[in-house]
């Protein structure tokens, strides 16, 4: 390889080592993936990030040679977590526990009603002229005949 293209390999080692220091102080929490498909290892940090051999490498805790900071990854929870995710459950429990309540009550309320009375068919009269049909006189409340 030419030396043109070492130099571009060291100065972007370089800038991923700033990067890494940017984002991970010294003692901060990350995971460790040894090779694609391993388990990862959480670990801290136990040193600043620099340039070797044209890699960004840093030390980690329990590892005697540094490690690429391309297998260093920020561990995707915190421990505790803050006091608004909290509350914000404890908001929306309480919502959901209004909710199931009220819906309880409704099923329970609608199956102890009693069924409705119906009227049989049979029973039922409509009073409709049919076609063609004159209408009959039928006395108002004022005594007169209406038509």
């Amino acid at each position: 390889m030419s030396s043109r293209s070492e130099a571009l390999k060291a100065q972007l080692a370089g800038r991923t080592a700033d990067i890494f220091n940017a984002r991970h102080r010294l003692g901060s929490p990350v995971m460790y993936i040894q090779r694609p498909g391993a388990v990862p290892i959480m670990t801290t940090t136990s040193g600043m990030a620099f340039v070797q051999a044209a890699r960004s490498v840093v030390y980690i805790a329990h590892r005697a040679e540094p490690v690429e900071t391309d297998s260093l990854y920020a561990p995707p929870f915190e421990v505790n977590p803050p006091a608004d995710y909290v509350a914000a459950r404890g908001r929306f429990m309480h919502a959901v526990l209004v909710f199931v309540a009220g819906f309880a009550t409704a099923v329970a309320v609608a199956l102890l009603m009693p069924p409705a009375k119906a009227t049989a068919p049979e029973h039922i009269v409509i009073d409709c002229f049919e076609p063609g049909d004159a209408p009959a006189d039928v006395e108002g409340e004022s005594g007169r005949a209406q038509a």
